[in-house]
């Protein structure tokens, strides 16, 4: 009977160390090493997919015909071009950071609470 106790145990406690690695982020992820040319991370980015910055939509990185990223929004018709080394690698981190895995209330199917968010009552003092 202890070793089957000590087997869920064992397993518990190698789940509960699996979910805490997820939400401290500290699962290795593929591709997570940028190139090193800016060339390089240009073209690694092509395809990916962003969130657009106005209407958050979902929005995909292409190359200009010089090799630079850009991506056009077709929700909000915006079109954004990244330029310059530094635009590069910021854009790089920011697809790098969308990619990442959930954090644990996400795994556990919660909403992560906000300690300054505020509740709506209607006129009739009923909450939202």
């Amino acid at each position: 009977m202890t070793n089957i106790t000590e087997r869920v145990a064992r397993k518990a406690n190698k789940k509960a160390k699996e979910l805490f690695d997820l939400a401290t982020h500290l699962v290795p992820l593929p591709d997570t090493q940028p190139p090193k040319s800016t060339e390089e991370m240009a073209s690694a980015l092509q395809g990916k997919l962003l969130n657009c910055f106005l209407c958050g939509g979902s929005v995909e990185i292409k190359l200009t015909k010089k090799g630079r990223p850009y991506y056009q929004c077709l929700d909000c018709y915006t079109q954004t071009f990244v330029r310059g080394d530094i635009g590069i690698k910021r854009l790089w981190k920011l697809v790098q950071d969308e990619q990442r895995p959930p954090l644990l209330p996400d795994l556990l199917g919660r909403k992560p609470t906000s300690s300054n968010s505020k509740t709506n009552i209607d006129s009739q003092g009923r909450k939202d």
